[in-house]
């Protein structure tokens, strides 16, 4: 039991050492600097580490042995589905950077988070569900679907969290330490210097994306994919 459960808590650590991910403190931050009270920050960022938590158990208990065995070459479209697919995701592209383009700067940031304790517990579920876009976490679901042990799955789902989360945990931390408003008000002027930049840097990589996307589907067309064969 003790040596799986150390295995199990060294699967968690590495694969969360690949997968530190900042978003969740930016969140807060940003959230704080916008105006979001202590105890918004705080539930956020429970939601986001138990309920990440609990979300990699179930996926690991309910689909991670069978995701070990998956041919995942027999499920990935091709032909022209997949160049349907490329084309749709390239206009979404191009639309959503157009967009960004018609609106400028004179568009207001969106609310990262709504107002109040609801507010705060709904962005940590939708957080939540970023999880799954990190190959570490589909690694870590597969990796823990082979242990036979119950409290190695939580082990490790939990280790995982906590180290991928740990720049969120910090800034929780801070909080309820009181130590955060420093840190707030430097990400604050940060944020008003670098924002326009970062914003035509997202603007001309999702038309870089759309381009690219675009490009393979003709290639399709002209004989054959450019991306994955």
């Amino acid at each position: 039991m003790i040596p799986g459960l150390v295995g199990s808590l060294g699967v968690g650590a590495g694969l969360g050492l690949l997968g530190v991910d900042p978003a969740g403190a930016l969140v807060a931050a940003v959230a704080l600097a916008a105006g979001a009270r202590d105890r918004q920050i705080v539930i956020f960022g429970l939601v986001v580490l138990i309920g990440t938590t609990l979300f990699g158990v179930v996926l690991t208990v309910a689909v991670g042995e069978r995701l070990a065995r998956l041919d995942w070459a027999s499920v990935l479209p091709s032909g022209a589905l997949r160049a349907g697919l490329e084309a749709g995701a390239a206009l979404l592209l191009a639309v959503w950077a157009v967009t960004r383009v018609v609106r400028g700067s004179t568009s207001s940031e969106p609310r990262v988070m709504g107002a109040g304790a609801t507010g705060a517990v709904v962005a940590g579920m939708l957080f939540i569900g970023t999880a799954a876009t990190d190959p570490s976490f589909a690694a870590l679901i597969v990796l823990a679907g082979r242990e036979a042990s119950p409290a190695g799955v939580v082990v490790a789902n939990t280790v995982w969290t906590v180290v991928s989360q740990a720049p969120l945990f910090v800034v929780v931390l801070a909080v309820l330490l009181g130590r955060h408003r420093a840190a707030v008000d430097t990400l604050q002027r940060l944020r008003e210097r670098w924002a326009p930049r970062v914003r035509v840097l997202v603007t001309v990589a999702l038309g870089l994306g759309a381009v690219v996307l675009l490009v393979d589907v003709l290639s399709w067309a002209a004989g054959s994919f450019l991306i994955g064969r």
